[in-house]
């Protein structure tokens, strides 16, 4: 057996990951551990998580004691770094990329509600028509006339509301 020579200790030294490097690596673990405590019942059930992991967490949700919450992240720190944390990365990524496509609909939605109900926008109708087709006409423009109604004698904001559940489903639907 040969002595490893200068070269192929470096070699090794080169390959490991400094301690700054890990301590990323578990600091980034722990995050996304804390990630999994915000979640949901239901979001928490979608993820692919061993069971150790889900009662870890769901232990967690239940926590009130601010020392009690950091022991049990710690802990959950600890559990993802025996496990491959890449799919549970990647189900609370897509998480989020659901959540933002919802907020920018919701956003859209929101838009052509404000700019039907403008007073000063007489083009909006026709341009929500024209990137939306196939929808029914003349139920939109009673309801819109409804809405304006509503919001001249600030009489509640239901036909408001139903406006905007019409445009929701029309957005949705294309």
């Amino acid at each position: 057996m040969n002595k490893p020579t200068e070269n192929d200790i470096e070699e090794l030294v080169d390959k490991r990951p400094s301690k700054s490097e890990i301590k990323r690596r578990m600091e980034a673990l722990q995050k996304t551990g804390e990630a999994l405590i915000h979640l949901s019942e239901t979001q928490l059930a979608a993820m692919p998580l061993p069971d150790p992991l889900r009662l870890a967490v769901q232990q967690a949700q239940g926590l009130h004691s601010r020392h009690a919450l950091k022991r049990q992240r710690q802990f959950i720190g600890k559990l993802m770094r025996d496990i491959d944390a890449a799919p549970i990365e990647q189900a609370l990524h897509d998480l989020e990329t659901m959540h933002d496509a919802q907020n920018a609909r919701f956003h859209e939605i929101e838009y052509w509600r404000d700019r039907l109900l403008a007073k000063h926008d007489a083009n909006a109708l026709t341009e929500l028509l024209a990137q939306y087709p196939g929808f029914d006409v003349q139920q939109l423009r009673q309801q819109l006339q409804q809405a304006r109604r509503e919001r001249q004698v600030d009489s509640g904001k239901r036909a408001q509301r139903k406006l905007f559940a019409m445009l929701r489903d029309m957005i949705a639907d294309s």
